[in-house]
């Protein structure tokens, strides 16, 4: 009986830890494409809320154009640091009173200002603050 083959049932150790290392491999891939889109989607999320902040602050000034702030600046939400500068574009130029203004917006948030930041600007025409 020396000459007949033996046949195995089941796998192998090195087909079962060949198996195994594919499915940590991929799993690991998996894991690293979840993290990378949470992390993009946190991103997103904090530019949306600066845009809706600048937005907010543009509208403000908007309302409030009775007078003149050269600079205003503040932190919202204890993580977004803004910034608004108005400009008098043109000094009584416009009949009536009437003035063009370029008002920026600025909404930084991070480590540093220079991290994420935003910037919004709006030409407005106001009336004179003599």
């Amino acid at each position: 009986m020396k000459g007949v083959a033996v046949k195995s049932a089941g796998f192998s150790m090195i087909e079962v830890l060949v198996a195994f290392s594919m499915m940590a491999i991929t799993t690991m891939v998996v894991m690293k494409i979840f993290a990378t889109g949470l992390r993009s989607a946190g991103v997103s999320e904090d530019y949306l809320l600066a845009a809706q902040l600048a937005n907010g602050l543009l509208e403000e000034v908007k309302i409030s154009e009775t007078q003149a702030r050269p600079v205003v600046s503040g932190i919202s939400a204890e993580k977004y640091r803004w910034h608004i500068l108005e400009n008098v574009l043109d000094q009584g130029s416009v009949k009536d009173g009437v003035h063009l203004k370029e008002v920026t917006v600025r909404v930084a948030w991070g480590r540093t200002p220079s991290e994420r930041q935003i910037e919004l600007v709006r030409l407005m025409l106001t009336k004179g603050y003599e």
